[in-house]
C-alpha cells in the first residue's frame, strides 16, 4: 500500500464513541514518543489504517480494507495479526501498542519511499575547463539573526521510565549495573503493581540516568515465589511511574508539550511523600481549577522546573482528564481573583 501523506500514517477510528475515542487519543498520544513514523487520527472518508472498536459490527466493516484493520483483542491468545491488546476496560496496551505500530509502519514504508524517490539522473560529462580567473573580492554579508534556542525536552524512553513504557515481559525484576546484589523492583504489568522493600523516597538510584539498569525476565511462578520470600506487598504501579517521571525529567518539559495549554487533574497523585511539599499547591490547585501550567506555577508560586516535573509525571500516569475550552482570556484573572478569595 502507499502513505498518503510523507510526515505521518493517517488512522481512522471505527465504532467509538466520544469517552472511547478520548481514551484512544491519550494513549496514542502518550506513545507518540517511540512510534516512527508518527500517526495522527483523521475524519475523512479513508485513511492509511483503522482501529476496529468491536470487530462484531459487521456493516462498519464491509467497505474496509481487512489488511489495514486493527481489532481490539481482550485475549492476547487470540493471536490476530493485528489484533491490539486491551485490558478488561477496554484500554489499549501501551505495551503492545508500540511494537505493533511500528511494526506495520516498517512493512508500510517502503511503498512510500519508492513512490518518492527521486529519478537518477542522467550521467553528465564534464564540461571543458576554462582559464583560471582570479576571484573577486568577496563581500561580507551582514549576519542573520538566529532564532531563539528551542528549550530542552524530555524524552520518557530512557532510564527507568523507558523500561517500563516499552518492556513487553509480564514480569520482570529491576537492579542496579553497579549493584546487582541489592534489593530488586518487581513488577508485574499485568496486574499494574510493583514490590519492593524499600518505600518510593528510597529508590532514587533508579531515577538517574548516571546508574545503568538491568531488567531480568521472570516467570509469574518465580515472581509469586520471589515476592512471598521477601514478604512484599502489591503496589500501584501508577506510583512508581509518575515517581520516576517527576525525578528524571529534570525540570524538562515532555516532548510535544506545551505549558500554555489548558490542563485540570482528574486526580491527586499521592502527596504521602516527604518531599511533595514542593508540588502540592500547584496539584491541588490544578485538582480543582482549570489552567495552564505556566499559569498555575505563577498562581501558586511553584518555581516553573518543578511545575514541568509535576505535569510530566501525572500526564504519563494519566491523571490529567479531557479539558472543555473555555474563554482563555477571561480564565487566568478569575483564577488568581479565586485564589485570593476563597469564597469567589
Amino acid at each position: 500500500m502507499n502513505i498518503e501523506n510523507d510526515n505521518f500514517i493517517s488512522l481512522k477510528l471505527i465504532g467509538f464513541r466520544k469517552h472511547e475515542a478520548e481514551k484512544f487519543c491519550a494513549i496514542l498520544d502518550l506513545a507518540e514518543f517511540a512510534l516512527q513514523p508518527a500517526w495522527q487520527i483523521v475524519k475523512t472518508a479513508t485513511a492509511d489504517f483503522y482501529v476496529v472498536y468491536d470487530k462484531s459490527q459487521s456493516a462498519a466493516l464491509k467497505n474496509l480494507p481487512r489488511e489495514r484493520c486493527f481489532f481490539y483483542v481482550p485475549d492476547p491468545s487470540k493471536g490476530l495479526d493485528n489484533g491490539l491488546l486491551v485490558d478488561s476496560d477496554r484500554t489499549p496496551s501501551l505495551q503492545a501498542l508500540i511494537p505493533l505500530f511500528n511494526r506495520v509502519a516498517q512493512q508500510a514504508l517502503p511503498a512510500a519511499t519508492a513512490k518518492t524517490a527521486p529519478k537518477a539522473k542522467p550521467e553528465q560529462k564534464p564540461a571543458p575547463t576554462s582559464p583560471k580567473v582570479p576571484a573577486p573580492t568577496a563581500t561580507v554579508q551582514p549576519a542573520k539573526p538566529q532564532a531563539p534556542a528551542k528549550a530542552p525536552e524530555f524524552n520518557p524512553q530512557q532510564g527507568l521510565l523507558g523500561i517500563l513504557l516499552t518492556e513487553q515481559k509480564q514480569a520482570f525484576a529491576l537492579t542496579l549495573q553497579a549493584r546487582p546484589t541489592d534489593n530488586p523492583i518487581f513488577i508485574y504489568h499485568d496486574k499494574k503493581a510493583y514490590y519492593s522493600l524499600a518505600p518510593l523516597e528510597q529508590l532514587k538510584p533508579f531515577f538517574s540516568l548516571d546508574n545503568p539498569i538491568l531488567a531480568t525476565p521472570l516467570s509469574v511462578a518465580e515472581l509469586g515465589k520471589a515476592v512471598k520470600k521477601s514478604g512484599l506487598t502489591a503496589l500501584p504501579l501508577s506510583q512508581l511511574i509518575w515517581y520516576a517521571t517527576f525525578n528524571l525529567s529534570q525540570g524538562q518539559l515532555l516532548q510535544g508539550h506545551s505549558g500554555q495549554e489548558l490542563v485540570q487533574l482528574s486526580q491527586l497523585p499521592y502527596l504521602g511523600k516527604t518531599d511533595s511539599l514542593s508540588y502540592r499547591k500547584l496539584a491541588e490547585f490544578l485538582h480543582k481549577n482549570t489552567a495552564s501550567l505556566e499559569q498555575a506555577a505563577e498562581v501558586t508560586g511553584t518555581p516553573l522546573a518543578v511545575a514541568n516535573n509535576f505535569y510530566n509525571a501525572s500526564f504519563v500516569a494519566g491523571l490529567f482528564g479531557t479539558i472543555p475550552t473555555p474563554d482563555k482570556q477571561s480564565l487566568f484573572s478569575k483564577l488568581k481573583n479565586r485564589l485570593k478569595h476563597p469564597g469567589a
